[in-house]
């Protein structure tokens, strides 16, 4: 009966991804900062809106990374927000790939975003992404 629960259980949730539209989020993507000058901030998890909020962070430079884009299957979205008046608030594309994941901004520089004292927030929305063929970026063969 275990192997019956587990053939259903893949069987919806192939369902679910294959009728995921555009914007549809995320959820279960490992989600990491790596902060200038302390490191590494530990990754979470999107929950089942594909968000994530990192809070309490120290003053600094934070870049946003997705901890295995090899698991990607086409390109998300990422759509970043801080308590920092200066951040423009839009979605960043990452690709899939090996290893971590960035969030680069339009001259294909890592995003940074900088918290300018103690206390600051970042939250992260992860979402799906097609362009006009809705193949994540393949035109159609």
């Amino acid at each position: 009966m275990k192997w019956f629960t587990v053939l259903v259980a893949t069987l919806l949730l192939s369902v679910s991804v294959a009728h995921a539209g555009p914007g549809d989020p995320i959820p279960g993507v490992e989600v990491g900062l790596e902060h200038d000058p302390e490191g590494l901030v530990v990754p979470r998890v999107t929950d089942r809106q594909g968000n994530v909020f990192f809070a309490d962070l120290a003053p600094g430079r934070y870049t946003v990374f997705i901890a295995d884009a090899s698991r990607l299957e086409t390109p998300v979205g990422l759509r970043i927000s801080a308590d920092v008046p200066t951040l423009r608030v839009q979605t960043y594309t990452i690709r899939p790939g090996r290893g971590r994941g960035y969030a680069v901004d339009d001259r294909g520089q890592r995003l940074v975003v900088t918290i300018p004292r103690a206390g600051g927030r970042i939250g992260v929305n992860v979402s799906t992404i097609f362009d006009r063929w809705g193949r994540g970026g393949q035109p159609p063969r």
